[in-house]
C-alpha cells in the first residue's frame, strides 16, 4: 500500500523512491522538520518538496512541480486530551474540524 511505503521510509528521498520517484540523495541539499519554516522555504523558492494541495494551490506565489501527478494520500489526526473533549464548545469546534476534514477532496 502506497501510504506504508511512504511511512516506512526513513527520509524524504526514502519517501520519493516508494512513490516511484528516483531521487539521490545528493540532490538534497536541506531536510527541514519544521513544517512552518518547509513552506516559507517554499515561498521563497529555496526547493521543492510535499505539501497538501489544499494549502498549495490558495497560494499564488507556488506551482506544482509536477502538475500531471496525482496528490498523495496522507493522514491527518486530529488529538486532545479527553478532558478538553468535554467542554460543550470545544466539542463543536472539534466535531466541525472532523467533518470538514473527512469531506476534503485530494487534489
Amino acid at each position: 500500500m502506497l501510504n506504508r511505503a511512504i511511512a516506512a521510509a526513513k527520509d524524504f528521498v526514502g519517501a520519493m523512491k516508494a512513490i516511484g520517484i528516483p531521487l539521490a540523495q545528493s540532490s538534497v541539499a536541506c531536510e527541514c522538520t519544521s513544517y512552518l519554516a518547509m513552506w516559507e522555504m517554499f515561498r521563497q523558492g529555496l526547493g521543492v518538496g510535499l505539501i497538501d494541495v489544499h494549502i498549495g494551490d490558495t497560494d499564488p506565489s507556488i506551482d506544482r512541480a509536477a502538475p500531471s501527478q496525482p496528490g498523495l494520500p496522507f493522514p491527518i489526526w486530529l488529538t486532545a486530551h479527553r478532558d478538553i473533549l468535554t467542554n460543550k464548545r470545544l466539542r463543536l469546534v472539534f466535531d466541525f474540524l472532523i467533518e470538514a476534514l473527512a469531506t476534503r477532496k485530494l487534489g
